[in-house]
């Protein structure tokens, strides 16, 4: 009977518990909708979140980190706002190598990572510092989506192209917080995307590269192999930033090492031989290793991927 009476108990709390998520994502959303008038980027609506999950769902700090693609094609995740409870925390103390590395794990896993105490994620001087300014839990989300995020509303948005939209949200609070608070913050933003889209702050994603049919099929339609452009992999960059040791020397072939040094998303088969004077024969078994070893993709000049089996 006792334990019937526990179960009923856990029962009703986890009822409220929901009844207030609900309740919050409700007050969320209304006030967004008003904000959201005035806007004209979305950074702007990036940073009133945030502003509202420190207000609201007791954060000591909210960032948010985005991948971003430069003008020469390469993908980095950089810090796009954030926000403070208290304005006289020193900005190195989250905002560092060691805070980066864990949102690029997040970005990498596509996973979110619950509230955990800090001393499970950082260095032990990384501990100390959070722990010296109440800091002792740290929780972050993945957040993907198939529409454009645009260039920073800043001096750098010059230098970057949009991007399909996959963000990082790490959060830094006093006291582990229910498991209720980051489904509702996935909820909530969710739901600010699909405004920030009908407001005009994001774009809808343009159809993607096109695979081009296998060599076997269709070779007429494959442009000459020296005019193709070979791509890093994202993924690929996105580990390596994130790990120094697992840089360009996990490439073991020394020329295939040096060859990767070189491209860049632009240059063809072609310039790329004429630049590290080589024939066109003696290129191709390196760029054959490096998509074998998932390092690069090759696409058209006009966007379209191609399959790795144009090179056999």
């Amino acid at each position: 009977m006792k334990n019937d009476r526990n179960v009923n108990a856990d029962l009703v709390a986890f009822d409220a518990a929901q009844s207030r998520s609900t309740t919050d994502e409700l007050i969320f959303i209304t006030q967004l909708l008003r904000s959201t008038r005035t806007m004209f980027h979305i950074d702007e609506l990036l940073f009133w979140l945030e502003g509202q999950f420190v207000q609201r769902l007791q954060m000591q700090v909210a960032q948010c980190w985005a991948v971003q693609l430069d003008q020469f094609g390469q993908q980095t995740l950089n810090m796009r706002s954030q926000v403070y409870r208290d304005p006289s925390l020193p900005v190195h103390i989250v905002t560092n190598d060691q805070v980066m590395l864990l949102a690029k794990r997040i970005a990498l896993s596509h996973e979110n990572s619950f509230f955990q105490p800090v001393d499970t994620l950082f260095s032990s001087y990384q501990t100390i510092l959070l722990k010296r300014y109440g800091l002792h839990y740290c929780s972050g989300c993945f957040i993907q989506q198939n529409i454009l995020l645009p260039p920073p509303n800043s001096d750098l948005a010059a230098q970057c192209l949009p991007v399909p939209l996959r963000l990082v949200l790490l959060f830094f609070v006093h006291h582990s917080s229910s498991q209720n608070t980051l489904p509702l913050v996935n909820a909530i933003v969710e739901q600010a995307l699909r405004i920030a889209k009908d407001r005009h702050l994001l774009h809808p994603l343009y159809e993607g590269p096109r695979l081009l049919p296998p060599p076997s099929s269709q070779v007429a339609s494959l442009p000459p192999l020296s005019e193709l452009v070979p791509r890093r992999l994202e993924s690929q960059e996105l580990l390596r930033s994130s790990n120094p040791l697992s840089g360009s020397l996990a490439i073991a072939d020394k020329k295939a090492r040096y060859l990767y040094k070189y491209i860049d998303g632009r240059l063809t088969i072609d310039r790329l031989a004429s630049l590290l004077h080589v024939s066109l024969a003696e290129i191709l078994p390196l760029l054959r290793l490096l998509l074998a070893q998932k390092w690069i993709q090759l696409y058209t000049s006009d966007g379209r991927q191609v399959q790795s089996g144009a090179l056999r």
